[in-house]
């Protein structure tokens, strides 16, 4: 071969190499995600992470992140300053009658839980300052964090118990757009969907004051995510068992609560008590709720699960989630 041959084939082969490796490097550079964790303390991470597991985990935060879930939320309390006995009648005063029938029913059911719940490794709490201080480093995107009572009270104000909602803007905007009769009449006003989402960032909202009554089943069913079918059987069911069934009149009232009685009861899933905080993700559980024949609403979060088992696992939780947060 010619040496003048020789040498055009040995340049090509140089080209050839040194646009493979920049394009290995340009692969290798997009596909690496910014640690936005840095700014923390090793424990403030262990802190986050453990917020994080409640949030995400225990209370389906991954399916507003990743999923079709508009809203999640929990509530926890600041255990290195557990409220009064005073206290905490005093909050129970301030409801009305028929807010403080409910709520004595859903605390019976919340202390049969906690009789089976582990108790607390760490204070959620710091988890959540944790977070306050990472927020800091970059701004959430696509969704929103509402957090009661407003961190801007003053200290002597606040209470120990804290509530804690993620919304997917997308989402929620949807449900309010696609069932706006419904919540108009709950919220007892017209409304524009995406304006009245980040309206929840405002505690003192009246259209969500209204929304989040207890007599709302079915508006909150559709907000949390169960479905439109599960929301109204699952409203005529509770308001049949305590006598609050509304109707025009009181014809077939019995045949109306024996049929609602007797209804199957069915779950969204078979295992209602989910692992405490597993380390690691094992067995992502889908969020619990009364469930109708023929609806899909389980089957569609069952096929989510799948999908954001494979997102969480063998990676880390905090960072994953973070950049969610992000938009990144």
């Amino acid at each position: 071969m010619p040496l003048c041959f020789k040498k055009i084939a040995s340049r090509s082969l140089v080209n050839l190499c040194f646009i493979v490796i920049l394009f290995s490097l340009s692969a290798c550079n997009r596909n690496k995600q910014p640690i936005l964790s840095t700014c923390l303390t090793a424990e403030e991470k262990k802190d986050l992470e453990y917020f994080f597991r409640f949030l995400v985990f225990e209370n389906y935060g991954a399916f507003v992140l990743f999923g079709s879930k508009p809203i999640c939320e929990m509530s926890l309390q600041d255990t290195d300053n557990p409220p009064t006995e005073a206290d905490f009648q005093k909050w129970v005063d301030s409801m009305s009658e028929d807010d403080q029938k409910q709520f004595k029913i859903i605390k019976k059911k919340a202390r049969e839980r906690q009789k089976k719940t582990p108790k607390l490794k760490r204070n959620p709490y710091r988890g959540l300052l944790a977070l306050e201080k990472v927020k800091k480093t970059f701004r959430i995107n696509n969704y929103l964090l509402r957090i009661v009572p407003a961190e801007a009270a003053p200290v002597s104000q606040r209470i120990s118990s804290y509530d804690v909602m993620l919304i997917n803007i997308q989402q929620t905007a949807l449900v309010l757009a696609e069932n706006y009769e419904i919540f108009k009449n709950a919220a007892g006003m017209d409304f524009h969907p995406l304006q009245v989402v980040f309206e929840l960032q405002n505690p003192d909202s009246v259209f969500w004051e209204n929304i989040f009554s207890m007599e709302n089943h079915i508006a909150k069913g559709l907000l949390f995510g169960f479905g439109l079918k599960n929301s109204i059987f699952d409203n005529w069911i509770f308001s049949g068992s305590n006598g609050a069934l509304a109707l025009p009149s009181d014809e077939y009232r019995e045949n109306i609560v024996d049929y609602l009685k007797n209804l199957p009861s069915n779950i969204s899933r078979k295992n209602p008590d989910s692992p405490f905080c597993n380390e690691p993700l094992y067995d992502l559980a889908i969020p619990l709720f009364g469930t109708v024949p023929w609806d899909e609403t389980a089957e569609k979060y069952a096929k989510e699960k799948t999908s954001i088992e494979k997102i969480y696992r063998g990676q880390d939780m905090v960072e994953v989630t973070l950049r969610c947060l992000a938009g990144l």
